[in-house]
């Protein structure tokens, strides 16, 4: 399946967006990222925009009422534009029912606050669907690191959700690189997550992988960040 995208005109002044990452590894104006903090974690210098979340892996450690308590305290912090991230994960030691109360509240707080939902998953994806038809009013779930199958992609995107893709696209047989041809426009990101690369070269990579400019490619999610992180641009005029 060939991507449908739009024609943009060529701008090479539109910024990278990196929707997820654990680091302020650039201070250039060409680069907005959404810098991640887990429940109780202080932004780092530098950081302009920030995603807040209780991970499921945080539950291992305390109660789910220590970080529900750390985590409503900082929902006043200063950049903040997404809840997440968020999750489910059944490659972890803790049982399914004991994450989903927590992802449920997340959820259903980023819906009340008009905020986008980033999602840590592993191997849950039909109890994500699930979830998401039961939530009423449910705004727009990210995938973070996505680098499943494109059928996988393909249930995904047929019940709402965004996909953003990252260092696994440098693997040329991986499973994201054949997904991510799956994604309509409007409904991709791009990120850096924990790896230690910079956001265009996932770009460069993403655009090969689907036959655009890279020019194009950042209109394209700069498009896509401007509908769902409204926030952003409501803040910062």
């Amino acid at each position: 399946m060939q991507l449908a995208l739009p024609l943009h005109p060529m701008n090479s002044d539109i910024p990278y967006i990196d929707l997820h990452t654990h680091q302020v590894g650039n201070k250039d104006s060409q680069v907005w990222q959404v810098v991640n903090l887990m429940a109780g974690e202080q932004p780092p210098d530098g950081a302009r925009f920030l995603s807040l979340g209780i991970h499921p892996w945080q539950l291992l450690h305390e109660k789910d009422t220590v970080f529900e308590y750390r985590f409503i305290r900082q929902l006043n912090l200063q950049g903040l534009v997404a809840i997440g991230e968020a999750g489910l994960d059944r490659a972890i030691g803790l049982p399914l029912y004991e994450q989903i109360p927590v992802f449920v509240m997340q959820a259903r707080l980023a819906a009340a606050l008009g905020l986008p939902l980033i999602i840590h998953a592993v191997r849950t994806i039909p109890e994500l669907i699930e979830l998401r038809k039961k939530i009423r009013d449910a705004g727009p779930w990210i995938i973070h690191g996505f680098n499943g199958q494109p059928e996988a992609a393909r249930q995904l995107l047929q019940h709402g959700f965004y996909l953003s893709f990252g260092e696994a696209l440098l693997q040329n047989n991986s499973k994201a690189a054949a997904a991510i041809r799956e994604v309509p426009s409007d409904r991709l990101f791009l990120e850096t997550d924990e790896a230690g690369i910079l956001i265009p070269e996932i770009y460069s990579v993403a655009a090969t992988l689907l036959d655009m400019h890279p020019d194009s490619l950042k209109s394209t999610i700069m498009a896509n960040f401007r509908k769902l992180f409204q926030k952003v641009f409501f803040d910062h005029g």
